[in-house]
């Protein structure tokens, strides 16, 4: 984010748009007591259906600002989905914002700040699916239930299950110390003392779980931004004198910390693993095996500083080494506002590429993965470059969104500074920006065409754009999304794409004894419960290969549904189920097919699943047979 400097001088004021921080006027960020609907457009786009009213998520994120233009105020907020009451189906968490540790003078100039109407706004909200699909979306309230109350200057979000018990945990991130809450399987949380030792202190954005030693216990990497207290406060301005935040620059940065799980219990390895001396402004982060040796690395999105790709040493250590691979800076060798990153294999030729947000005046930036070695500047030639130069971007996911086999892009953006031309209008929170969704070209090219347009009034709502998750929320084989907003309501998106076969993977493992249960400090750790093996690589066989990643990480201080899917045939869509339930499989026009897993651990194995279409298949660690990767 390049923002204000503390003279008042905008960094690259000179060439941003007229429209950099632009969007729909304030009142499509309203939201009526029905659902807003889209329709489908031309070339197969998906439709979008805004389902948060009739579902019942009244999440709305409140910063907790007061006029003193603080500057961890505009960075929230995230959520997650995963299944925190064990029945089957993903659950939603929004993370609140509030107040700071500490105040500071205000300013009379500022945007009033909306006052909180009940004690429980403030909390963390979690909402309970009680069965989505189609025409019956419903969530449920549970809060109480769950007991995560209020944490002040609360950012984003990591969900895995950390102590192997078979439930999924929650990681919050801070301005001050960062929170573990330990899930009971029931929906309900307790919390972790010292978040079990990955009690960090600075200002930490998005985190990632992952095992970066094999070890089978998931350890953590943790983003932190910059060095703010209200005591360093500066006072920044936009380019009209008016008071504004301030950006990255301002402050000094600070490096990222990496955690190694010992049994469910976390120790600071940051030092030995030798990151600890680089230091910078962390957004987003992905971890993921992209040079294909086996091991899981480690890549940082920077704000206005280069980012940083972290070769894994085969966990014995790490090595930075983003600007010999190509993916530090830009194809101009310029170092961009990068906050959210995802990863996917876009272009279909089994490695993973990058895709980065980036402010206003500056493109989102494409990176291909040129077969594992380095990294080459797509943006001009995927066709993201343009469209995304008035922009603000934030969250961003790959999902293949219309079940033509291509991945797409959806996109959420919200501004930094003020638009003027909002301000001037009497927005009272004028940073509010429209949201983008791109569709992949499914011809192996790697390029995408924006969509948004045609893809209904769902994508005209203009908010403050933070955090965009990814999960298949009502079980029918698409990606659905969920976006924050700051200081402003969640929307929940259905996607009701045409049916196509579809197949869905959920990859699970589990700590082997002998390794990380060595050092439990909390009981016998040897019989582990399955969770989901997250770094995980899945390839479809059967034809031309595909690959999809088991992830809850990327994005923007969010946490997705881990799970994958592939779309199964392509071709025209068929007609419309009964109530969107899995098709008959006998019925069903697909080949026999299987499926290639490469586990975290090093293992590689292949699993036979038949003609299995329409359905999620749970594989196994150990449970398959041995097989060679297609790389």
């Amino acid at each position: 984010m390049r923002w204000s400097a503390a003279n008042g001088v905008l960094a690259g004021c000179a060439f941003v748009l007229a429209a950099a921080c632009g969007g729909p006027p304030s009142e499509k960020a309203s939201r009526a007591g029905t659902d807003r609907v889209g329709t489908p457009g031309a070339g197969g786009d998906a439709a979008w259906v805004d389902v948060t009213a009739s579902a019942g998520v009244d999440f709305v994120h409140r910063s907790g600002r007061r006029g003193a233009f603080r500057f961890p105020e505009i960075t929230g907020s995230g959520a997650a989905a995963a299944d925190f009451d064990g029945d089957g189906d993903l659950d939603l968490f929004f993370v609140q914002g509030g107040e700071p540790p500490h105040e500071v003078p205000g300013d009379a100039d500022a945007p009033a700040a909306p006052a909180a109407s009940a004690v429980d706004e403030r909390w963390h909200r979690v909402y309970a699916n009680q069965g989505s699909r189609r025409g019956a979306w419903r969530f449920v309230d549970i809060s109480e239930r769950a007991g995560i109350g209020r944490s002040p200057s609360a950012q984003g979000v990591a969900a895995a299950d950390v102590d192997g018990d078979g439930a999924v945990d929650l990681y919050l991130t801070h301005h001050g110390p960062n929170e573990l809450w330990l899930g009971r399987g029931d929906g309900s949380f307790v919390r972790a003392e010292g978040a079990a030792g990955a009690d960090e202190a600075r200002w930490s954005l998005s985190a990632s779980f992952f095992d970066y030693d094999r070890d089978g216990w998931l350890d953590l990497w943790v983003t932190n931004y910059a060095r703010w207290t209200t005591e360093l406060a500066k006072p920044c301005f936009s380019p009209r004198g008016r008071r504004d935040y301030c950006g990255p620059m301002s402050y000094e940065g600070v490096a990222d910390t990496l955690y190694r799980n010992v049994g469910g219990r976390f120790v600071d390895v940051s030092l030995e693993m030798g990151i600890s001396g680089l230091r910078s402004t962390s957004m987003g982060v992905v971890a993921a095996d992209f040079d294909r040796d086996g091991w899981l690395d480690v890549y940082v999105a920077n704000d206005q500083r280069p980012n940083h790709l972290w070769r894994n040493l085969g966990g014995g250590g790490f090595e930075e080494n983003a600007m010999i691979s190509g993916a530090a800076v830009n194809a101009a060798g310029l170092a961009e506002s990068s906050m959210g990153v995802d990863t996917a294999d876009f272009d279909g030729d089994l490695d993973l590429d990058l895709v980065l947000t980036h402010l206003g005046g500056e493109t989102n930036t494409v990176y291909r993965n040129e077969d594992g070695a380095w990294f080459s500047d797509r943006s001009l030639a995927s066709g993201m470059a343009a469209a995304s130069l008035p922009r603000t971007g934030f969250g961003v996911a790959f999902l293949d969104a219309d079940r033509d086999g291509a991945l797409d892009l959806a996109v959420v953006n919200g501004a930094v500074r003020l638009d003027e031309a909002l301000e001037l209008s009497g927005d009272p929170w004028p940073y509010r920006q429209a949201h983008q969704l791109f569709r992949g070209v499914a011809d192996g090219s790697g390029t995408f065409e924006e969509v948004t347009a045609r893809s209904g009034s769902v994508w005209e709502l203009s908010t403050v754009g933070r955090g965009l998750l990814r999960a298949d929320l009502d079980e029918d084989g698409d990606s659905d999304l969920v976006v924050t907003s700051n200081d402003g309501p969640a929307i929940v998106l259905e996607n009701r794409a045409a049916p196509r076969p579809w197949l869905g993977v959920r990859a699970l493992t589990k700590a082997t004894p002998g390794s990380a249960a060595s050092h439990t400090t909390g009981g016998d750790r040897t019989h582990q419960a399955w969770r989901d093996a997250l770094g995980a690589l899945v390839v479809l066989e059967g034809g031309q290969p595909v690959l999809r990643r088991i992830a809850a990480d990327g994005s923007y201080l969010c946490a997705h549904d881990p799970r994958a899917l592939f779309a199964l045939g392509g071709g025209e869509p068929r007609d419309e189920p009964a109530a969107r339930e899995p098709q008959d499989t006998a019925a069903a026009d697909t080949a026999q097919h299987s499926l290639l897993v490469v586990w975290p651990s090093g293992r590689s194995e292949r699993f036979q699943i038949g003609d299995a279409v329409d359905s999620y298949v749970a594989l196994r660690e150990g449970e398959g047979t041995p097989g060679e990767p297609p790389w």
